[in-house]
């Protein structure tokens, strides 16, 4: 559960670009809303018992972390969704309190499954993020009563993230009696790091950390951290600290405030509680076997399935390819990549090479699903695609339908909220929705949103399943069902995480993994009996428990300092017997928390209300300061969104305005409307070079527009149709001179203009990527303009076309190297009054601070080293080509400093651009001298340093820094052979 980290990068995308799609409910939805004390809770179409429990679990929380913390100011608003398939949260403080929830339960996720209510979980996490971050003091809040809620002005949001995460994860444990520092999974990644000696130094840890764990290694390290501190100083200790964070002048004094609140500085917490988790995985001695590991490479590797003996087919991901299915050959260890997942769920390989298996991909901008595939002979088939389907387990069912080639799948069905069990018979490919004849569907389980189901396998004979209940209170089992679904068995009861079951080859036992012990280790269960055994287990977790058809090993994944091992182990005839009690954490069952409290439809209005000012400064286009200030809000759900800004140049009194507003309750499309007003002066010159004056040129532009998208895991397209009008006219200084340099510039000139855009990209991005990869990028506009008082003889056509190829290697070092090759061309028609221009940097920007910005911004027509707009006219050509190759990953930051340098990378490139006025176009195009001009190519070849970076310790961001020789164009290069540069982002 992620909060959402509004750091200095939020406030320079405060133009209305749209919200991440893994991180944006449907604004198209249906909402509604129940108010309580302290919470709105804004719920979509069939959520209404969960948001009563929701309001109940945040009321509840409310209460407990005010015992502890200083509460929050004002109302806090609760967005229950469920369009997607995954769980997950976040929290923000602007502009107003605000957190987001997904009403899907964590089935999946290992961490997670230590839960009594995962409502509460959730709740508590989110709402510990708002209490710690809304707190502000001394200056800081005399700031936010002079510029309201200024997202520079909360204290606690300049922190970094494993601290945010770790208060977090601490008091969803302490309020709750479970959650993840009461769990095994934390404390198993620390003894695995610690065992191979690759603890991280307190300044590695990151949220953009280029090592396994990635992200959770700033919940796992900062939990383990802050509840060491809290056991140790005590937990009082912890509001001391935020307290002192709070009104520190200098955020980033972390030592600092933690001696200020808890007597020790984090440095010195971290060696001692780091030295004790060493000591702890040092002393651990196992009864049962060891694995024996089998593939070196770590990362994340899940859900083991035997094809024969020697052979395994299972989810990866190992940071330099795109995850997918890959297979292992036990012999050797050698493993090699099968088929492309977007998520790594379960695969069944059947004996006649059929394969079924579930992944998540988008059905709309804002959806994501869970979906089950059939494979075979090269023909893949969506299964019911209306149900959210995940973890099957598949068998050849003849027999069971009267087609011979025929299937049994045993699937996890979601449905808000909580997860059941399903059963889906199909024909070999004809398995296209619920109406269709040839398939069949069951619901086998009840559905409660006090119960989740996780993990069902089939029996080896077809005629049993085993799956992982787990019930309210953090009680998990092993439970076997029927073929329709009644239970025949519980075996292995405990209060911690079952998980991974599969069966023995004669199905007479069950074996599975879980933590009763401290430890994930795997168990035995004998299915007549129930007699528990614990069979194998090692010093950090065992996590899949998976039986070889014939039965003489078991496959497994050992956790290890960089990711999950596949391990196997001899089966045993005996085992260890096994309590049925568990030595974790217990709590006593809290009763269900709800409120049945009014409910009203939905308001934007309260959302849209400015909560701040931010000054806005910028430089006019004769060098003059102008002075201003921006504004943005967004309702809760994301439908409506607004950004304005608005600045003065003094002496001249000329107003510099910008509007931007977007509405997304259409769901598909999204409408959007911009408006600005904007300045540009002319020196004006008598007949001997005297200046005189200057011509100033108002140009207020307004536009509509529209844009269709489809996203998807492995594309995305877009569609933007557009009409704009703009309104130019003229004024000089002093007054009367326009009435002397020509009359025809005293009336306003408008030009309406239609505008259509479109772009594909399916090119991927491994995790450690340093590029895109394997695939292209294109993009086109096209333009038409007029001049409304003469609309043929002013009409103007423009065309620009993008198209980019991104081709991986598989060479050494941390991520594939990457050849990348781009071309551009822009064209005009005589008629035009734009122009390209050519040369420049190309990359994008970032504003550090108010009216701070780093970078050069997005260029068509770049060639580095090249001034930006040395050459220009009505057409335009450029090509680019890049070799980018990998070179370090440094994941560390500089002691308590907020930067963390992610990765290193470098690249060597050419660039190649030309901008020219046709001849033809000399007597008629606004844009182009009386002679046009000569088409000559510009080129330049050069190397790049290229770092990413995180500011605000988790953002990561690309800085380049480059050097450029011209190998075309010199005379418009300048003076030197060399041009040095910096940038942010990808030329392209």
């Amino acid at each position: 559960m992620k909060r959402a980290l509004l750091t200095l990068r939020a406030v320079a995308l405060l133009t209305l670009t749209a919200a991440p799609l893994t991180a944006q409910v449907s604004p198209d939805a249906h909402w509604r809303t129940l108010t309580t004390t302290h919470f709105q809770v804004h719920f979509s179409t069939g959520l209404d018992s969960l948001a009563k429990r929701t309001a109940g679990s945040a009321e509840r929380a409310y209460a407990g972390l005010s015992a502890e913390l200083v509460a929050p100011r004002g109302p806090i608003d609760i967005v229950l969704g469920d369009n997607v398939d995954y769980s997950n949260g976040y929290a923000t403080v602007f502009p107003t309190n605000r957190i987001t929830l997904y009403a899907r339960p964590p089935v999946d996720a290992i961490a997670l499954k230590y839960i009594d209510d995962w409502i509460d979980l959730v709740v508590t996490h989110e709402l510990t993020h708002i209490f710690h971050l809304d707190r502000t003091r001394g200056w800081w809040a005399l700031g936010q009563y002079v510029f309201g809620r200024n997202p520079f002005l909360f204290p606690n949001l300049y922190t970094p993230n494993w601290l945010d995460e770790g208060i977090a994860v601490y008091y969803e444990s302490r309020l709750t009696g479970a959650g993840r520092v009461n769990g095994t999974e934390h404390s198993a990644i620390a003894r695995a790091k610690a065992l191979d000696k690759m603890t991280p130094a307190i300044n590695a840890l990151s949220a953009s950390v280029p090592e396994y764990p990635l992200g959770e290694t700033v919940y796992a390290y900062g939990s383990l951290l802050v509840d060491y501190i809290a056991r140790t100083r005590g937990p009082a200790t912890m509001r001391t600290f935020i307290e002192t964070s709070a009104a520190r002048t200098i955020p980033y004094l972390l030592n600092a405030n933690a001696k200020a609140g808890f007597g020790i500085g984090f440095d010195s917490a971290f060696t001692q509680w780091s030295d004790s988790i060493r000591a702890d995985a040092l002393s651990f001695r196992g009864t049962a076997a060891q694995p024996r590991d089998i593939a070196t490479r770590g990362w994340y590797a899940e859900k083991l399935r035997w094809v024969d003996d020697d052979h395994l087919i299972f989810a990866r991901n190992d940071g330099r390819a795109i995850p997918g299915l890959s297979e292992m050959d036990v012999r050797t260890g050698d493993i090699r990549a099968l088929e492309r997942r977007s998520s790594l769920d379960a695969t069944t390989q059947l004996a006649n090479g059929a394969r079924v298996w579930a992944e998540e991909d988008f059905v709309d901008p804002y959806t994501v699903r869970s979906r089950l595939y059939f494979a075979r002979d090269g023909r893949t088939t969506t299964v019911l695609p209306d149900r959210r389907l995940l973890q099957p387990s598949a068998r050849m069912a003849d027999g069971v339908c009267a087609s011979a080639d025929c299937y049994d799948i045993v699937a996890v069905e979601l449905q808000p909220g909580t997860t059941g069990l399903a059963r889906i018979v199909t024909r070999s490919g004809d398995a296209v929705g619920d109406g269709d004849r040839g398939v069949q569907y069951a619901a086998i389980t009840t559905f409660s949103p006090d119960t989740t189901w996780s993990d069902p396998r089939w029996s080896r004979r077809g005629a049993r399943i085993a799956a992982v209940r787990s019930v309210y209170g953090a009680t998990s089992e092993v439970v076997i069902l029927d073929t329709l679904g009644h239970v025949q068995k519980v075996l292995g009861r405990a209060r911690g995480v079952t998980q991974a079951p599969s069966w023995s080859p004669n199905d007479d036992a069950v074996y599975f993994t879980s933590d009763r012990s401290g430890r994930p280790a795997i168990y035995r269960a004998n299915v007549a009996s129930g007699a528990l055994v614990k069979i194998a287990e090692s010093a950090t977790s065992l996590t899949e428990s998976e039986v070889s058809p014939d039965g003489t090993r078991i496959a497994t994944l050992h956790l290890r300092g960089d990711g999950f091992r596949i391990a196997t182990i001899e089966t045993p005839a005996s085992g260890a017997a096994a309590d049925s009690s568990s030595v974790l954490a217990m709590s006593n069952r809290r009763p269900v928390a709800s409120i049945d409290a009014p409910v009203s439809a939905y308001s934007s209005w309260r959302g849209l209300v400015p909560r701040y000012w931010l000054p806005a400064l910028e430089q006019s286009d004769e060098g003059r300061t102008t002075y201003g200030f921006l504004t943005s809000s967004s309702d809760v759900i994301g439908r409506h969104a607004y950004a304005v800004q608005g600045t003065l140049e003094p002496k001249r009194s000329e107003p510099n305005l910008n509007f931007s507003y977007q509405y997304a309750g259409l769901g598909n499309p999204l409408f959007g409307v911009t408006g600005a007003e904007q300045w540009d002066h002319f020196g004006l010159f008598d007949a001997k070079k005297v200046r005189v004056g200057t011509l100033a040129r108002r140009k207020m532009i307004g536009d509509v527009a529209i844009t269709f998208r489809r996203p998807r895991v492995r594309s995305n397209t877009y569609l933007t149709l557009g009409v704009e009008q703009e309104w130019r006219d003229f004024r000089t200084d002093p007054s009367d001179l326009i009435s002397k340099i020509d009359t025809t510039l005293r009336k306003t000139y408008t030009y309406p203009a239609l505008i259509a855009s479109a772009g594909f990209s399916n090119a991927r991005q491994p995790t450690l990527a340093i590029s895109p990869e394997d695939g292209v990028q294109l993009s086109a506009t096209v333009r038409q303009r007029w001049r409304s008082d003469a609309l043929e003889a002013t009409r103007s056509t423009s065309v620009i076309g993008v198209a980019s190829a991104f081709k991986s290697l598989d060479l050494p070092g941390f991520a594939h190297h990457v050849f990348a090759v781009r071309g551009a061309f822009g064209w005009a028609d005589s008629k035009t009054t734009s122009d390209f221009t050519a040369g420049g940097v190309s990359g994008s920007t970032l504003q550090i601070a108010p009216g701070v910005v780093l970078g050069d911004g997005h260029r068509t027509f770049f060639v580095r080293g090249f001034p930006g707009g040395a050459q220009h006219g009505s057409q335009a050509i450029a090509g680019s080509a890049e070799y980018r190759i990998p070179i370090a990953l440094p994941g560390v930051g500089y002691k308590f400093l907020p930067l963390f340098l992610q990765r290193v990378s470098a690249a060597v490139f050419t660039d190649a651009a030309s901008a020219w006025c046709p001849g033809t176009y000399a007597s008629t195009s606004a844009v182009c001298p009386v002679t046009g001009t000569l088409r000559q190519t510009m080129a330049s070849a050069g190397a790049e340093l290229q770092m990413n970076a995180a500011l605000q310790y988790d953002v990561p961001f690309l800085f380049r820094f480059g050097a450029a020789t011209p190998i075309a164009g010199r005379s418009y290069f300048g003076t030197s052979n060399v041009a040095a540069y910096f940038t942010v982002g990808l030329a392209f």
